[in-house]
């Protein structure tokens, strides 16, 4: 099972299809002794029961929140060495602050290993101001190969205009597509920011 949203579709998919079968003692379809037991059942909740779990947590100096020390959950680096609010559900989890605004809101992380949920998009900004980091961050694991020994291969001036770049362009498109500019600007060798912004006509 790789999704549990697609498993319980398919395990109701099984059950329709098991309506026609007649049950062995009353010989009645199952459709049919269901509809009967439908009506003995009690009016539902006029709202819906959130299924959840909520928590406090305290991030780290990084800005990042651990589960069970392999699941780790970055925040925006303002919240380092805060407490926040945390809400699980199955398959989600989200953070607020102490006003409870939300932060951030994650897939669930599952597993035994290490896993990392992280939204590089508020991280953006701290790489601009420590370019040098990119070569110790995953991030640069999202780049195109051209990318990445364009500016792994370059100054730290080159990097944090990228990222800059990157900074700008994010607020008007999603990640994937700001690196594929970005791509663009690294196989044109552009070292200005203004020349990577106009690309994407910004």
């Amino acid at each position: 099972m790789q999704n549990i949203d697609e498993c319980n579709k398919e395990l109701l998919n099984q059950c329709m299809r098991l309506h026609n079968r007649k049950h062995h003692r009353t010989k009645k379809s199952i459709i049919e002794m269901f509809d009967c037991d439908k009506q003995a059942l009690l009016k539902l909740p006029e709202k819906d029961f959130e299924v959840v779990t909520c928590i406090v947590r305290k991030a780290d100096r990084e800005g990042r929140v651990r589960f069970n020390g392999q699941r780790i959950y970055y925040l925006e680096p303002k919240y380092a060495n805060r407490k926040v609010q945390v809400k699980l559900s199955y398959n989600k989890v989200v953070f607020y602050d102490k006003e409870l605004n939300k932060i951030a809101e994650f897939d669930r992380l599952y597993g035994d290993k290490n896993y990392t949920a992280i939204h590089w998009e508020q991280w953006l900004p701290t790489l601009s101001r420590r370019p040098n980091s990119l070569f110790h961050s995953s991030f640069a694991d999202m780049f195109t190969e051209r990318l990445r020994q364009f500016l792994l291969g370059g100054t730290a001036k080159l990097r944090g205009v990228y990222m800059k770049a990157l900074c700008e362009l994010t607020k008007t498109m999603a990640l994937d597509k700001a690196l594929g500019i970005a791509d663009k600007a690294a196989g044109q060798a552009f070292e200005e920011i203004d020349d990577i912004l106009q690309l994407a006509g910004v």
